[in-house]
């Protein structure tokens, strides 16, 4: 019998991709090296289906998601959409592109607990990651596939404790579980965890400002596409009137 939060989440509305008309509310990245799981841990969340083999894939594989609000202001609770990112093999290059990165608000970083490299390399991905990110963006460490060998949940992996020192050492901070795509054990969690995490994410950013300067601009274009009268209504001022004055373009963004 199916794991009943598995059978839920597996239920909830899903779109696909190209007949998705609007932004998404949030964007949700997956890191780490090629076979350790992340597109079988996306597939489980999202549809219950576990296929044990599987050749990599060759093409970015977005996934949006739509969920009720983690921390709703109204009944019924207002809807997220979520987009999630999966490398898709791109990651056999060791590097991602910039626009991978661009406009996230949360990442799920997943080692392979049979392969000690691919704990190994969590270290090349996070200082990528935190080159395009920043350390403020919240991180959720993924231990994949531990029914092949349970006993690693007893052992300590120094990675979380060390990072999550440079990030202010809050214990709170750098999540760390172990799961299992194949069983399903823990996927829920950590996906929950993420959007969670994410929604607290860019509320801090527009309350605080404390995102990186990426954000300050995605964020300036998405009030001017609001505005009828903005850099991209493609309406030119009528003679003889003023613009309204419009929201102040990031300071680091000036040309001289």
């Amino acid at each position: 019998m199916l794991n009943p939060e598995l059978r839920d989440m597996a239920e909830a509305p899903r779109k696909p991709l190209q007949q998705v008309d609007k932004p998404a509310d949030l964007k949700i990245i997956l890191l780490g090296d090629s076979a350790v799981g992340k597109s079988k841990l996306m597939e489980r969340f999202l549809l219950d289906d576990y296929v044990p083999h599987q050749l990599s894939t060759y093409a970015l594989t977005l996934y949006r998601y739509t969920t009720p609000h983690p921390r709703p202001r109204q009944n019924p609770p207002e809807k997220l959409e979520i987009d999630f990112w999966d490398t898709a093999g791109q990651e056999r290059f060791q590097s991602m592109h910039a626009s991978y990165y661009m406009g996230a608000h949360a990442c799920i970083l997943v080692f392979d607990v049979t392969r000690k490299v691919t704990y190994k390399n969590l270290d090349q991905w996070y200082d990528e990651l935190t080159g395009h990110r920043g350390i403020k963006m919240p991180v959720i460490v993924v231990a994949n596939k531990i029914d092949m060998d349970p006993s690693r949940a007893s052992k300590s992996f120094a990675f979380v404790e060390k990072r999550r020192l440079e990030r202010g050492g809050s214990p709170d901070d750098l999540p760390f579980y172990f799961v299992s795509a194949a069983d399903g054990s823990n996927v829920v969690t950590i996906f929950r965890d993420a959007i969670q995490r994410a929604v607290e994410f860019k509320e801090r950013i527009a309350s605080e400002g404390a995102g990186t300067f990426v954000d300050d601009v995605l964020n300036f274009i998405a009030e001017e596409e609001k505005r009828p009268d903005g850099l991209f209504s493609g309406r030119a001022p009528e003679a003889g009137t003023q613009q309204a004055a419009g929201p102040k373009i990031p300071s680091s963004a000036a040309v001289s």
